[in-house]
């Protein structure tokens, strides 16, 4: 998908909403602060993260885990990434880029990748579902950009068991309950897993 700027039905600083589906409140924040805590005394120099969103996780990665050379940002949507370069203003080491994290010219490996992106292309509700996360564009495009040891790292809602994932390795935490927020789909959800996958 190329750089584009959408007509949300919402856009503040609480909820993105596109064509009926959620992108995300500001409720998920417990979620995704829980989510990042367990990385923050790793030593990650150099994070990629896909979506930027209202900024939730970006936040949480530069308070938690503070990466000592770059955190990429990543963002295709206009209007998202003009917050997001309103964000970069308060951090040295953000770097905003524009475009599809899978057609994006990365100039360099990460030690962490952080995917929180939406599918503006609404492929997802033809399928019925995201795509199973072994198989997913996300998950190949993750291989790519990591560098061996690498992390890779998403938001995995409910209480169903993070999959296993061929060619890394499952580190679980265990899971949360959270302050009940919406999911893309206008599903409540009130817990979420806590793990991320290492790269062999």
């Amino acid at each position: 998908m190329n750089p584009v700027r959408l007509q949300f039905d919402k856009k503040d600083e609480k909820t993105i909403v596109y064509r009926g589906f959620v992108v995300m409140t500001a409720e998920e924040r417990p979620y995704i602060d829980a989510l990042i805590a367990p990385l923050q005394n790793l030593e990650i120099n150099e994070v990629l993260e896909v979506g930027f969103g209202l900024g939730i996780s970006a936040e949480s990665i530069q308070k938690t885990i503070s990466p000592l050379e770059v955190h990429d940002i990543v963002e295709v949507e206009k209007s998202i990434f003009e917050d997001l370069c309103v964000f970069s203003m308060k951090y040295e080491n953000v770097n905003p880029l524009h475009g599809d994290v899978y057609t994006y010219k990365f100039n360099r490996t990460y030690d962490l990748i952080f995917f929180d992106s939406f599918d503006y292309s609404l492929s997802f509700v033809n399928q019925g579902e995201y795509d199973e996360i072994e198989d997913s564009n996300e998950t190949k495009r993750a291989r790519q950009l990591l560098k061996k040891g690498g992390i890779y790292c998403h938001p995995y809602f409910g209480d169903m068991d993070m999959p296993e994932i061929h060619g890394f390795r499952l580190v679980r935490h265990g899971e949360i309950k959270v302050p009940p927020f919406l999911l893309w789909d206008g599903s409540e959800c009130a817990m979420g897993q806590i793990g991320y996958y290492i790269k062999l």
